[in-house]
C-alpha cells in the first residue's frame, strides 16, 4: 500500500524505485550500486520517520539482498537521500 502523501514517489514514469514497506505499507526506496567491483553500495531513502528498529531491520535486510544481488565481497547499507522530490 501506498499511504496518499508518498503517492508517486515509488517511480517515475515506468521506471519503479525498489521499495521498503513496513507493516504493509511503503516506507522508503532504495538503490544498489556497484561503482568499485570490491563494494556493493545499497542505499535507503526513508519517506518518513524510521525509529532504531526499524532502521536495524531495513539494514540486515539490505545485507541479505546484496549477497544475492551483488558478487562484491564486501557490502555497504548507507540511508541517504537520492531521490530529490522537490519538498
Amino acid at each position: 500500500m501506498i499511504p496518499p502523501a508518498y503517492k508517486g514517489r515509488n517511480g517515475v514514469g515506468n521506471q519503479a524505485y525498489g521499495t521498503v514497506l513496513a507493516d504493509g505499507f511503503l516506507a522508503a526506496l532504495w538503490r544498489l550500486d556497484e561503482t568499485d567491483p570490491d563494494t556493493s553500495v545499497l542505499t535507503v531513502q526513508a519517506l518518513g520517520e524510521l525509529g532504531p528498529a526499524l532502521r536495524e531491520e531495513i539494514t540486515q535486510e539490505a545485507v541479505d539482498l546484496q549477497t544475492v544481488m551483488s558478487g562484491a565481497p564486501t557490502h555497504d547499507v548507507r540511508f541517504a537521500t537520492f531521490v530529490d522530490f522537490g519538498d
